[in-house]
């Protein structure tokens, strides 16, 4: 399993409620356009020690890396301006991402 992990937080005046059902109607549509596998939309509710850390994770989950890429081929560079990207962007703030390949088990072929 590979990962794209998104860190945001929401915009001054933005509700969490309003957010994370823009984050779902979102990822329910590429889950349904079939570019992903599944998702995970963490809320942290104690960051400890981890100064800066965004107030949410989302974590979208493809099958391999190859399949990642893929999804990842199809969006232009400019793609998040425009929709279904495009109204959840505007609600967030601090947003980063990284990628992750998950190496826990190992696949019998």
């Amino acid at each position: 399993m590979n990962s794209y992990h998104v860190f945001v937080s929401p915009k001054e005046g933005v509700s969490s409620d309003d957010l994370e059902k823009q984050m779902k109607l979102f990822l329910d549509g590429q889950i349904a356009e079939n570019h992903m596998r599944g998702y995970r939309i963490l809320k942290y509710s104690d960051i400890a020690n981890f100064e800066g850390m965004s107030d949410y994770q989302i974590i979208c989950d493809y099958r391999n890396e190859d399949e990642l890429k893929e999804g990842f081929e199809r969006m232009r560079p400019d793609r998040w301006k425009e929709e279904p990207h495009a109204s959840m962007m505007k609600m967030v703030d601090g947003l980063r991402v990284s990628f992750s390949s998950d190496i826990s088990k190992v696949e019998k072929k």
